[in-house]
């Protein structure tokens, strides 16, 4: 009696998760219905973005139009890095910790998307859950090539889908991301604050966000600038709880930029270290100066002894 009760009682509780200073809500009852990790993972996704969240950092196929409330578009590499999908080195000895997982775009589909989606559209149907998603592939790498980009589409009890309440699949009318709007109307600019607050990985726990840095900068920097730089983020994020998340936002806009997207490794090194960490920082009121590599002088260089008795 006692048992039925607790569960009748916690099933009816939301649940909160501290992640700093936002709190994901979200219901215990159905959290514990989940059966697989990335419907989990995906299901506090969606909490968090289910309100009045939108979108605010254009992206550039959207040509200035803005997204429209809890759509969320995902670039395939940072849906790799949410989903703990991509590969994990030890930073020193380069030993693989985690081998990277489903590292074509089929099999994320099959294992995580549609997985998702429909345990979560099912619990939703009979009752059992507050939200659920739809999905469209995004932006592709040429004609049938490479998926870049998801977008996913989040629907709730006060915020339902219209139209066709089905799953969307293929053959059905194209979901519109945007919101309309004239064509000589331009969004106003968002503030960093804002850019900040729309980024994915903001109000996740704190040891992800972590993680997500260090995997961003080992893929510009070299091995003793990580280790540089996370030491020095590591003392800021005690007296800011964001600045892991402020370090993601001014790489990830970096990284938008068609310029650096077609640069060389050493101009996108550059880049990240001369402007991203150090310029674009200064938004949020910090920088981080590059890392001072210790040259020998001339005087340090070991000069042969001429006269060492053999």
């Amino acid at each position: 009696m006692y048992f039925s009760l607790t569960i009748s009682f916690l099933a009816n509780v939301p649940y909160l998760i501290d992640i700093s200073k936002s709190f994901t809500t979200f219901d215990l009852g159905t959290a514990m219905l989940l059966r697989s990790k990335y419907t989990q993972k995906f299901y506090e996704l969606c909490s968090q973005f289910c309100g009045d969240f939108r979108y605010s950092v254009p992206a550039e196929e959207a040509l200035g139009n803005m997204y429209k409330k809890r759509v969320i578009p995902f670039q395939m590499d940072v849906f790799r890095r949410i989903f703990n999908l991509e590969e994990v080195r030890d930073a020193r000895t380069k030993r693989i910790i985690t081998p990277a997982s489903y590292q074509n775009y089929k099999d994320i589909k099959q294992n995580i998307l549609e997985v998702a989606q429909k345990e979560l559209y099912d619990l939703y149907s009979n009752g059992f859950s507050n939200l659920w998603f739809d999905y469209q592939e995004g932006a592709k790498k040429g004609r049938g090539g490479k998926v870049l980009s998801i977008v996913v589409y989040i629907y709730t009890k006060d915020n339902p889908k219209q139209g066709n309440t089905l799953l969307w699949q293929k053959g059905d009318l194209p979901l519109d991301p945007f919101e309309e709007h004239r064509v000589d109307e331009k969004p106003k600019p968002m503030t960093a604050m804002q850019r900040l607050h729309a980024n994915m990985w903001y109000g996740c726990p704190q040891d992800q966000q972590e993680y997500a840095v260090q995997a961003l900068l080992a893929r510009y920097l070299d091995e003793d600038e990580v280790i540089y730089y996370m030491r020095q983020i590591r003392l800021e994020a005690r007296e800011c709880s964001d600045s892991y998340v402020q370090v993601m936002q001014v790489i990830q806009e970096k990284e938008q930029q068609p310029k650096f997207k077609s640069g060389t490794k050493v101009y996108k090194h550059n880049n990240i270290v001369k402007f991203a960490l150090q310029e674009n920082l200064k938004e949020f009121g910090w920088s981080l100066s590059p890392i001072q590599k210790r040259r020998k002088s001339k005087k340090e260089v070991v000069e042969p002894d001429l006269f060492r008795q053999i």
